[in-house]
């Protein structure tokens, strides 16, 4: 039985961007469930990774012929799916053992609310310099799981990454839904070489 989707956007556009998604998408299925349980649907917005692409072992591929932008990749495939819970997840992320699971465990217990499976309010794990995007992300997550009742509730995505990151955000408070964050931080952004995500301990940065 399909338990969710998750639902990964993709954009690829230079070498950098390329060791990035290669990190990533080998974390991706760490979910701590069987294979069977859920299914991986990614959109290919362009680049230079087709190969990694191709090599994630995924349900559904859905190429574009140019790059749409994340809201609007993510918003092609709830369209199209029925599964009730949905895990929105960009290319740069890192994953620990047992993220899938966990989210939907949090889910279970709070159904009319988002999960966000980064710990943004603990000390120990915080961002160095960023650039504006990361900042964004920070406060919104951008490592979701949410019912695709919450997602009809409030509406479709913003066309643009900042629409996206804070519009909707907006819209979801608006309406009544909070974002519930994991105490155990199952998530990190790998980030731009210009973000700093790690443990900083005796004034040092240990990269997570």
């Amino acid at each position: 039985m399909t338990k969710a989707i998750i639902i990964l956007a993709t954009y690829c556009p230079n070498q950098e961007r390329y060791g990035l998604c290669e990190q990533s998408f080998s974390e991706i299925h760490r979910t701590g469930l069987p294979r069977e349980e859920y299914e991986l649907i990614v959109v290919d917005n362009g680049g230079i990774h087709r190969d990694l692409v191709e090599a994630l072992d995924a349900d559904l591929i859905v190429t574009n012929s140019r790059n749409l932008g994340q809201a609007a990749a993510f918003n092609q495939v709830i369209a199209m799916t029925k599964t009730k819970s949905l895990a929105l997840m960009d290319d740069d992320l890192s994953y620990k053992q047992g993220w899938l699971k966990h989210g939907l465990k949090l889910l279970r217990r709070f159904p009319n609310h988002v999960i966000s499976l980064r710990a943004l309010d603990r000390e120990d794990y915080v961002d160095g310099e960023t650039e504006e995007g990361h900042k964004i992300a920070r406060k919104v997550g951008l490592v979701w799981i949410m019912r695709r009742g919450v997602y009809h509730a409030v509406g479709r995505f913003g066309m643009g990454y900042y629409a996206y990151g804070g519009l909707y955000t907006r819209n979801l408070i608006r309406k009544g839904y909070r974002f519930l964050v994991s105490k155990e931080p199952y998530i990190f952004h790998l980030g731009h070489g210009k973000s700093i995500i790690g443990n900083k301990r005796d004034g040092k940065w240990k990269y997570l």
